[in-house]
């Protein structure tokens, strides 16, 4: 145990939990109070369960901690725009990429499939990219993780200006102004710090009749995950 807790210090607690540091004291805790309830009250709990629990749990205090520095040091990042460099009107419109985000979740499951779209009007350029992501608790934090995940891809592009669009007006609210949701705060933190990278960037509702591709490319990601957990991976 004593060798465990060493190596995880330096342990990286991975995508999607939202946790950006030391993770196993919580995950432990989970364990032994979900051994209690087994002894004492005979109510059993699943692995995902406990782990969720887990992450929960240390997520809040991850928030409790960082919630005094944020009021004092704001995060870059929230408000309409973020906007490093001036240039004329014409030269901004060739160089920004919208990008529309969408993602579909599967309660019984907790997988989502996340999806984005990258457009250019100036040269018709395009591109799109999508994945999976497992123990996944809501449909709130699945839209969060696209565009986490969408502006991760954007900074690797390296496309330096970016307008990125979500038909979750909730999601859209909370970066853009400083509301706390919990739930979410963690992937919101990551989404302020990813926006720095950008010379201007900017988050934007839209409808969800306007968003309509990114839509059926995440319901697709996610039916095809679905498959492969089911039958095992995929051929051809």
């Amino acid at each position: 145990m004593k060798t465990m807790l060493v190596k995880f210090r330096s342990a990286i607690c991975l995508p999607p939990t939202g946790v950006p540091n030391f993770v196993l004291p919580w995950i432990l805790w989970a364990l032994w109070t979900a051994r209690n309830r087994l002894i004492f009250e005979d109510k059993a709990s699943t692995p995902v369960e406990i782990a969720t629990k887990g992450i929960t749990l240390a997520k809040e205090w991850n928030q409790a901690q960082i919630e005094e520095s944020s009021r004092q040091k704001p995060l870059p990042g929230p408000g309409s725009s973020t906007n490093r460099q001036s240039l004329p009107q014409d030269q901004n419109q060739t160089r920004t990429m919208t990008c529309r985000t969408d993602a579909s979740w599967d309660k019984n499951s907790m997988r989502a499939g996340l999806a984005w779209i990258f457009k250019r009007n100036s040269n018709g350029e395009q591109r799109q990219g999508s994945e999976t992501q497992s123990f996944v608790s809501s449909p709130l934090m699945v839209e969060a993780l696209a565009i986490r995940s969408a502006i991760t891809m954007a900074v690797e592009l390296e496309i330096p200006d970016l307008k990125v669009f979500s038909d979750s007006s909730t999601l859209i609210r909370a970066i853009n102004t400083t509301m706390q949701d919990k739930e979410i705060y963690g992937i919101i933190t990551d989404i302020h710090q990813l926006s720095s990278a950008f010379n201007s960037i900017s988050f934007t509702f839209l409808p969800r009749a306007q968003n309509q591709e990114a839509d059926e490319l995440a319901k697709r990601t996610l039916r095809l995950s679905l498959l492969s957990a089911c039958n095992g991976p995929l051929v051809g």
